[in-house]
């Protein structure tokens, strides 16, 4: 009858495949802008590591936050070519987002933005990296991370080992 049934080998091979949920590509060599809207269709992704690649151009900003998967709970844009500001509707795009990792790019912009402002947005955050970029760094984004509950934000600064702030040592660094 040409029609597929349940349990029919024929049949499961034509099934949509499930839905992607995690994807690395770090050290790809991949170069070129992200596309906004081909993050965004990935609506079930909740792990993207596009690290150490050549990626270049601003990181997808839109209103009402579309860009990135919503369920999107760790991104990795680190060691890219990365330019511009963090866009605060990171933060709206993804509730879920709990690490944030912009380490080595070219991005700019006060570095309390995604300390201060993506924390606040984004409740389940607790790591934000972005060594190695053009923001500006020091007292004011450490005091925004602290005062946004974020235990881990690195932004130039040196706190640890790992080059994280840990909430536990910074107050001791603000006086």
């Amino acid at each position: 009858t040409g029609r597929a049934r349940a349990g029919d080998p024929a049949g499961d091979a034509r099934a949509a495949p499930p839905p992607l949920r995690e994807l690395d590509l770090a050290h790809n060599r991949l170069s070129g802008r992200l596309d906004g809207d081909a993050l965004a269709a990935l609506r079930e992704l909740s792990w993207l590591d596009l690290s150490r690649n050549a990626l270049t151009g601003p990181l997808p900003s839109a209103p009402e936050g579309a860009g990135f998967p919503p369920k999107l709970r760790y991104l990795a844009l680190s060691h890219n070519a990365l330019t511009g500001a963090v866009p605060l509707a990171l933060g709206a795009a993804c509730p879920r987002l709990v690490e944030l990792r912009l380490d080595a790019n070219h991005l700019e912009g006060d570095a309390a933005g995604p300390c201060g402002a993506l924390a606040r947005a984004c409740a389940r955050l607790r790591v934000v990296r972005a060594h190695g970029n053009a923001m500006l760094s020091g007292r004011v984004a450490a005091r925004a991370a602290l005062a946004a509950g974020l235990p881990r934000c690195s932004v130039g600064l040196d706190f640890g080992d790992a080059g994280e702030m840990r909430a536990s040592r910074a107050p001791a660094l603000l006086r």
